[in-house]
């Protein structure tokens, strides 16, 4: 008879590791695992005036971004844990969107880097990833080199318009304009 040895349920889960040491695959499926439970978070913080204001596809992909940066600060081993990190995440995301409409009484969108190739949009939907890319293509040079410096490389205005050749200034706007147009081809591509 063949005896295993007791589960050590202080050992990482093999996904979990994975995931933290950059195995995109490991965390496509943790990703897929817990976005249930995001949707159901999302509805459940995004009702009354934010709701109105936000919608939960942008407010999960805010959220997958910063859980695709902070993954290799994740410092839990299980996937129950992996959950309550991704849904914190998630109830931060919907704060800093609340705060960001209490100013003032803001309107319109939210600046967010929910608007690029996030993980989620990738690992969630791979039609909506190559309406992505038709849209990053239909920018301006300028406007994609921009946009690619500050979203996914995370720069610095200053650092970028020292890259560029341009004002800091005039990098704050070519974004701004950049994040604008990609949206409004992104809704382009997705109507059709």
């Amino acid at each position: 008879m063949t005896t295993h040895p007791p589960e050590d349920d202080s050992l990482p889960e093999p996904l979990v590791e994975r995931a933290r040491l950059g195995d995109r695959s490991a965390l496509d499926a943790l990703i897929a695992r817990i976005k249930p439970k995001l949707e159901a978070a999302a509805d459940r913080l995004l009702k009354g005036d934010l709701g109105a204001k936000v919608r939960r596809s942008d407010l999960i992909q805010s959220a997958m971004m910063q859980i695709f940066r902070g993954m290799d600060s994740f410092r839990g081993q299980t996937e129950p844990e992996f959950a309550a990190w991704a849904l914190r995440v998630l109830k931060n995301e919907s704060l800093q969107t609340r705060r960001f409409f209490g100013r003032g009484k803001r309107t319109g969108e939210p600046p967010k880097p929910a608007e690029v190739a996030t993980p989620s949009r990738v690992m969630s939907n791979k039609e909506e990833h190559a309406i992505l890319l038709k849209a990053m293509a239909a920018l301006d040079d300028d406007q994609r080199e921009a946009l690619q410096l500050k979203i996914l490389e995370d720069l610095p205005h200053a650092e970028i318009a020292a890259r560029l050749g341009k004002t800091e200034g005039a990098v704050r706007m070519l974004v701004a304009r950049a994040r604008r147009n990609l949206a409004l081809q992104i809704e382009r591509l997705d109507s059709r």
